[in-house]
């Protein structure tokens, strides 16, 4: 009897995991389905034809653009004293092979870079170009004044955010077959495990408008075109009457607001920087994303009908929003016209028009609707327990849920799924519903970045995938970056329900680049500037900057050469743990 009672065990174990198993199986079978299925997935999978092989295509005498080694082109230009190489993509492995591919063109020396805007996509490959230069100083590279500043923002105050919601917009971390593309190209070579970034810091600038600048001896015109960015440039050769426009023209409806989160673009500019460009009257555009046009009539064409898309977002928007009316009905409102939707150059495959209008009413007037019941809202998880209650209960609001989902209605479904699982985090119920409805929500994407977020996400609810910065990342920040952006950075990761009350001047002396670095903890801040409300330091720490940035990033050999007299604290190593443990540690 006790040997039946085993088997019978083993073989209900075996049911239940098997069970588990292929359920777990066919939640992620329902975006393969949709994927194969649906219109949208057809439509993704012909546009990523733009982008999904490696080459280099000649666009005139002159003129070279490598289209799918990356997320962005890089563009190679002969000038009589050696090479111009424009936008040099997202990692140095990808850029090495561009660099190669190059070489094949030409053996001309690469002379200068022109970086068209911060993000990352067109500059951390910077260095693969330079390998042959000696010293880096002797190359020109050249931006908007304002890029550096930009590219402090978002990589080092919003850095850790920006990055998780990077590697879901762009699906960085899906295995390649299990997504169709990143909207403007094959794929985002970011958070792979692989990535090395190579950005070199610009040297020459653009100020103003426009300027006539001669690079490599080659005369070429450097113009603001604020859009996707607010430091973002076109480069025009006026010989060729070539325009490399940068992102504010691609093969897809542009990313007015991109949904990894992003400072407010301008719509306004947006149409005024297509207008400029328009009146160029090109007869090459050169985008760094997607293929080069050719012709003047299909150019002017094009840059029209990108602008009028652009500005009926804008001015629609504004319309229901001066109206009263709350975001996201006004999003269900804005459409464009039959001509314009149906045109090959404003499909949706990354941006939308619906997420374009709320990031336009974000920016124009903020976080709050206009809707008094929204001024002061509950917090989500007071929001969760509320509707889990009443609803009846977990049971009865997963019940709807699943009902919800058998009736293809997914957003309820995860709506009322996600409420539960944010009541009871432990649910494993609510968990696989939420699961079922992400996928199918991303089955019926037409936008391979909201695609790519909804399966990522799925992933991380599944733990199959980690969207945090890898620790390998974070250490080359920490190594990279000034002892003043390091600091700056504590200002964020300081833990004001630890340390509210602490009141402390901190002095950091670093013996061996000669450097003193002060700050004041005080009313749940840490300050940098105002450091002399007090006569001298609460704690004095001495250490060499190297021991530092070891300590940061956890180095365990750094950690015991602090304990063992690698670190000079006054009046105490331990009033210097108590400073550092004010500080958020991932």
């Amino acid at each position: 009897m006790e040997r039946i009672l085993r088997v019978l065990c083993v073989v209900l174990i075996a049911y239940i995991v098997g069970t588990k198993w292929q359920e777990r199986r066919s939640v992620e079978r329902i975006v393969e389905y949709g994927r194969a299925n649906s219109n949208n997935a057809r439509k993704l999978k012909t546009h990523a034809n733009e982008f999904n092989k490696p080459e280099v295509l000649k666009v005139t005498e002159g003129i070279y653009v490598a289209i799918g080694y990356a997320l962005a082109n890089s563009i190679l230009i002969e000038a009589p004293e050696g090479a111009i190489i424009i936008d040099t993509v997202e990692s140095m492995d990808a850029a090495e092979k561009i660099y190669e591919a190059f070489r094949q063109v030409t053996k001309s020396p690469i002379k200068a870079i022109v970086y068209t805007h911060n993000h990352q996509d067109h500059v951390n490959g910077a260095e693969a170009f330079l390998k042959d230069v000696d010293g880096n100083s002797s190359v020109h590279i050249w931006s908007h004044r304002s890029l550096i500043d930009i590219f402090r923002l978002t990589n080092y105050v919003t850095g850790p955010i920006i990055y998780k919601r990077a590697m879901r917009q762009f699906g960085a971390l899906i295995e390649r077959e299990n997504t169709p593309n990143s909207g403007i190209g094959f794929s985002l070579n970011l958070g792979q495990k692989q990535f090395r970034s190579g950005f070199v810091p610009p040297n020459r600038f653009l100020d103003g408008a426009e300027a006539d600048v001669t690079i490599a001896g080659l005369k070429l015109k450097l113009v603001h075109i604020p859009g996707e960015t607010d430091d973002q440039i076109a480069v025009y050769w006026p010989e060729k009457e070539a325009l490399f426009c940068a992102d504010d023209v691609y093969k897809a409806f542009p990313n007015l607001y991109a949904i990894r989160g992003t400072p407010f673009r301008s719509l306004e500019l947006w149409t005024q920087s297509l207008d400029r460009m328009y009146a160029l009257n090109a007869q090459y555009l050169v985008p760094s994303h997607t293929r080069p046009i050719v012709g003047k009539k299909e150019i002017a064409e094009l840059l029209l009908t990108y602008r009028d898309a652009v500005q009926t977002v804008h001015d629609q928007t504004v319309r229901w929003m001066n109206r009263g009316l709350h975001p996201d009905d006004i999003a269900h409102k804005v459409s464009l016209t039959k001509r314009l939707s149906e045109h090959d150059y404003l499909q949706e495959f990354y941006g939308t028009v619906a997420w374009s209008v709320k990031g336009l009413f974000a920016g124009y007037l903020g976080w709050f609707s206009g809707y008094v019941e929204e001024l002061s809202p509950l917090s989500t998880e007071q929001q969760a327990v509320r509707l889990v209650e009443l609803a009846g209960g977990e049971d009865k609001i997963l019940e709807a849920a699943s009902s919800a989902l058998a009736k293809s209605d997914f957003q309820w479904a995860l709506q009322l799924a996600s409420a539960a699982q944010r009541a009871n985090p432990s649910s494993t119920s609510a968990r696989e519903l939420k699961v079922k409805a992400i996928f199918e929500l991303a089955a019926g994407q037409i936008s391979a970045n909201g695609y790519n977020y909804y399966v990522t996400c799925a992933y991380e609810e599944l733990g199959k995938i980690d969207t945090k910065i890898r620790q390998d990342v974070r250490s080359r920040t920490i190594f990279t970056v000034s002892l003043e952006t390091l600091f700056q950075m504590f200002r964020y990761r300081f833990n004001f329900e630890e340390c509210s009350q602490m009141d402390r001047l901190v002095e950091f002396n670093f013996s061996d680049v000669k450097k003193v670095i002060r700050f004041h903890i005080r009313e749940g801040i840490l300050d940098l500037v105002n450091t002399r409300l007090k006569a001298k330091p609460d704690v004095k720490v001495t250490l060499t900057d190297e021991l530092f940035r070891k300590l940061l990033t956890g180095d365990t050999a750094a950690l015991l050469s602090s304990a063992t007299g690698g670190i000079s604290a006054e009046p105490g190593l331990m009033q210097f743990r108590e400073v550092m443990n004010c500080f958020d540690r991932d």
